[in-house]
């Protein structure tokens, strides 16, 4: 499947996952399960049928069970910290987002990040909308440069991997399609798929997080102080990211 295609299906479901089979005759294939709400099923369908080599699709209903989600600030290593929290009957089951932390030099990096999404919404003085990919570059950018200021001279693929191996190839392919990363930002920038697509469990060309690299490149390009990015509305942001995106 086209990675451009499989990020639609990745956009269009609740979660998604494919895994190798072997099926009569000893022949392989791919096994992919799509979860998704039940008005999304005739786009899923569509594009299996479209992309794949499938001559069929099972579909059944299922109940979903979802614990109660808040976020809460807790210490870690003496450091505050944003994260996801679900709770049962009012006591807290899991901690999302700890999978993350991977070692001290990374957690100090991701700790930075997350508390400059902090001051980030303290200043603007509400939650920002989390469906709007050109607020999305804005926010994420700014917190990958407040990183780098308080935490400096760490090797460049850390800033958005936070220590974590096995993506040494990823910011120099990022670095090779810079600008057609950035036309095709530009083009989805209304596609209500392009928040999960760029920023979410979707995949550029077979790459994840590829929204992160675009977001510190507009920020950049817009070459103001931290201070003032923080200050900005959402409404001057957003205008902000295209306005550099049309340059």
């Amino acid at each position: 499947m086209d990675p451009r295609e499989q990020s639609k299906i990745y956009n269009g479901a609740s979660d998604a996952w494919s895994r190798p089979v072997l099926m009569k005759k000893g022949r392989p294939g791919q096994e992919i399960t799509c979860i998704s709400d039940p008005w999304h099923g005739d786009t899923l369908r569509a594009v299996l049928f479209r992309e794949t080599t499938t001559l069929g699709v099972r579909g059944y209903l299922v109940e979903k069970w979802q614990l109660q989600r808040e976020w809460v600030t807790v210490d870690v290593a003496g450091s505050a910290v944003r994260l996801k929290v679900g709770r049962l009957g009012g006591e807290v089951t899991l901690f999302h987002c700890l999978e993350w932390f991977h070692d001290e030099k990374g957690m100090r990096l991701l700790i930075a990040h997350e508390d400059t999404h902090a001051w980030h919404e303290i200043s603007l003085g509400a939650a920002p909308p989390e469906d709007d990919a050109a607020w999305l570059a804005f926010y994420e950018g700014t917190a990958i440069t407040a990183t780098r200021a308080v935490v400096p001279g760490r090797p460049e693929e850390e800033y958005f991997w936070y220590g974590h191996g096995g993506f040494a190839e990823w910011l120099p392919w990022c670095e090779e399609h810079r600008g057609d990363l950035l036309a095709r930002f530009a083009a989805d920038l209304d596609d209500p798929a392009a928040v999960e697509t760029w920023f979410g469990a979707g995949l550029v060309d077979n790459r994840w997080r590829v929204g992160y690299y675009v977001a510190d490149q507009l920020v950049r390009q817009l070459d103001r102080p931290l201070p003032e990015l923080v200050r900005m509305s959402v409404e001057q942001a957003r205008a902000a990211i295209r306005d550099a995106l049309e340059d």
